[in-house]
């Protein structure tokens, strides 16, 4: 059985162009799945952990330092830290700081003091599947604690070590609980504004790339302009008459149906040509110019994003610019569940009492920043025909990756499980196997975090009672005497 898996999945790597290692699938299902083992691979020079060694780069990493832990660039993810989480909200006293960031690599940093993570076959596979570009969307899925958070963030700091464009949400619970929202419109098209979850993520990305996102114009979306033309053609010009201000908006809302947004592929504001000589800086610059106005930050992020869809596809370029010049691009999004259930907020139903003190929860699909970012599903992320031309097959180098993580411990009651009917790729994180106990172990006492150093029968032990839950490991090692932090 296991040896007609092993052949099937070579035929789909052949098929697909996958790296070598990704032969240790367990098999793929109608080419929309596939499930990665935590088969032990024999390299030979493996050592339990380079603590204490000269530790390598993400950019540096070879099969030889599998199961070894290498240091993270922390000036590349300045979204993880906690700090980043509390920007837009009232400072709190010390030692009740509001958490956000990337927990698990919190968890790591708290218990070592290095922001060290461990190289695994999986992070290997992913890398490799997503520089090959041939499988556009991922999704990782697994068991509480089997790294998930950590398999994303590294991919993150290799890909931002590597040139790309990336954008990171470490959860996507702070869409959908936090801060202040306001009602935008009614009906189908309408929705929640979610202010301080936008100018969180315009926040984010401005901050591992502001430079670069200054390099890049806004680019014409492609047929806006000629709708927009056709449009202007059979309405009568009111130039000089004030936009109408929907009711219940939200404060502060301006004009325009309160966005004030850099026009795309217009000659309005922005000038001909689709930017009109304004940067993807401007549009993030623009959504965190105000304090008050949910809907300009929202319709500013989705901007954005929307933007970045298109740099990656290549559906539009830039007039002046030269093949293969913008930078590739990568979505990724940890806890992406959240976004497919119900949320922290809640309005009072219309015909209740207030003294009855009932509310209606939102669902995710509500707020309109959270329902642009299931980006699973978006048929922007990716170009087949500009993929095509660029040498890429559907999907390929050409095209925007998206890659999400689901969290098995929801803090809200979101969905375990999605079922996306958009074609994507799952794949099974698998625990720590026992050589990866036995390496996590090794660093923790090379670093000074355990009390002493496990033996092997210590390590075996520990990882039949871990189960390969790497957050379960710091908390029951101290039942053998091994304690952690």
């Amino acid at each position: 059985m296991t040896s007609a898996l092993l052949v099937a999945s070579r035929r789909a790597r052949q098929a697909q162009g996958l790296p070598r290692c990704l032969l240790h699938a367990i098999g793929i299902h109608a080419g929309t799945r596939a499930e990665f083992a935590s088969v032990a691979l024999q390299e030979a020079g493996t050592t339990p952990s380079t603590s204490g060694q000269e530790q390598p780069s993400s950019a540096q990493l070879t099969p030889a330092h599998l199961r070894s832990y290498y240091p993270l660039n922390l000036a590349l993810l300045p979204e993880a830290a906690r700090g980043s989480a509390g920007a837009f909200y009232t400072p709190r006293d010390p030692g009740h700081e509001r958490r956000g960031g990337c927990k698990a690599l919190q968890q790591e940093m708290e218990a070592t003091g290095r922001a060290s993570i461990l190289y695994r076959p999986i992070m290997a596979a992913l890398n490799g599947a997503v520089a090959a570009g041939q499988q556009p969307r991922l999704l990782l899925t697994g068991p509480a604690g089997c790294g998930k958070s950590l398999a994303l963030l590294g991919l993150v700091e290799w890909a931002r070590q590597q040139g790309w464009l990336v954008v990171y949400v470490p959860s996507c619970l702070a869409l959908v609980r936090g801060g202040y929202f306001a009602r935008r419109g009614r009906g189908a098209a309408g929705g929640w504004d979610t202010l301080t979850s936008a100018q969180q993520l315009l926040k984010g990305v401005m901050d591992a790339h502001g430079p670069l996102l200054q390099s890049l114009p806004v680019l014409p979306v492609p047929g806006r302009a000629a709708r927009r033309q056709q449009q202007q053609q059979h309405e009568p010009r009111q130039a000089d008459k004030p936009a109408k201000v929907e009711e219940g908006q939200g404060q502060g809302q301006g004009q325009a149906g309160g966005s004030g947004l850099l026009e795309e592929g217009s000659g309005s504001a922005s000038g001909a040509g689709g930017g009109g000589g304004r940067t993807l800086q401007d549009v993030a610059l623009r959504g965190l110019s105000s304090d008050d106005n949910a809907q300009l930050a929202v319709d500013s992020a989705l901007q954005l994003i929307r933007q970045l869809q298109l740099l990656g596809s290549g559906a539009a370029q830039p007039p002046d610019s030269q093949p293969g010049q913008p930078p590739r691009v990568l979505f990724a999004l940890d806890d992406y569940n959240y976004l497919y259930g119900p949320t922290d907020y809640g309005v009072q139903p219309p015909s209740a009492s207030p003294l009855q003190g009932r509310r209606r929860v939102l669902d995710a699909g509500e707020l309109i920043l959270a329902r642009g970012l299931r980006l699973l599903e978006s048929e922007l992320g990716t170009n087949p025909v500009a993929a095509a031309a660029a040498g890429g097959g559907a999907g390929g180098v050409g095209g925007a990756v998206v890659v999400a993580a689901t969290t098995a411990t929801p803090a809200l009651p979101a969905p375990r499980s999605l079922a996306l009917e958009v074609p994507h790729t799952v794949v099974e994180v698998p625990g720590f196997d026992e050589a990866e106990t036995a390496a996590a172990l090794a660093h923790y006492a090379a670093t000074g975090a355990a009390t002493r150093a496990a033996s092997a029968a210590e390590a075996r032990h520990l990882f039949a009672l871990t189960g390969g839950n790497g957050r379960e490991l710091r908390a029951k090692a101290g039942a053998l005497g091994v304690r952690v932090g």
